[in-house]
C-alpha cells in the first residue's frame, strides 16, 4: 500500500497544481496568463495523446505495474515520459499564468520528485520487461525532451 502511495504521480501533480493555482488566485487576464494557458494546453494535449496511445496498445497506465508494450512511437519518440512531461509543461503554464514567482517552488518539487525517484524505478521496471530492447530506445530518446 505505502509503495502504491510512494508512486503516486497524479498526487503530486494535483497537489501542486493545486498550490499554483491558490497562490494565483488574485492573477489577472494579461500576457503571462495567455502564455501560460497555451503552454498547459500543449501540456494537456501530450498527456492526451500518450494516455490513448496506452489505450490503443491495452497497456497499464499505472506507475508501479509493469506495461505490457514498450512504447516508442508519436509523443514517445521524442520523450520517455510524455506524461510526465504534459504533467510538467502544465504546471509551468499554470505557475506563468499565476504571475506570481513563488509558484515556480511547486514546478521544481514535482520535477525533483519525478525526475529522481519516480522515473528511475519506471525505467528499472521497464529493463527488466524490455531489456535491449528497451535499452536501445533508452540510448535514442531523452528522458524528457
Amino acid at each position: 500500500m505505502l509503495k502504491k502511495f510512494i508512486l503516486a504521480p497524479p498526487l503530486y501533480f494535483t497537489v501542486a497544481l493545486t498550490v499554483i493555482y491558490i497562490m494565483g488566485l488574485d492573477a489577472k487576464t494579461n500576457l503571462c496568463f495567455n502564455i501560460g494557458c497555451l503552454i498547459s494546453a500543449i501540456g494537456l494535449a501530450i498527456n492526451f495523446i500518450a494516455v490513448l496511445m496506452f489505450i490503443k496498445n491495452k497497456t497499464t497506465i499505472i506507475p508501479h505495474n509493469i506495461p505490457s508494450t514498450l512504447q516508442a512511437s508519436w509523443v514517445y519518440s521524442f520523450s520517455r515520459n510524455p506524461i510526465y512531461l504534459g504533467m510538467l509543461l502544465i504546471l509551468i503554464g499554470g505557475a506563468i499564468a499565476s504571475t506570481n514567482f513563488a509558484s515556480a517552488l511547486p514546478v521544481a518539487v514535482f520535477f525533483i520528485i519525478i525526475d529522481k525517484y519516480i522515473i528511475p524505478i519506471e525505467e528499472k521496471n521497464m529493463e527488466k520487461s524490455f531489456g535491449t530492447a528497451y535499452l536501445k530506445y533508452k540510448e535514442k530518446v531523452r528522458r524528457w525532451i
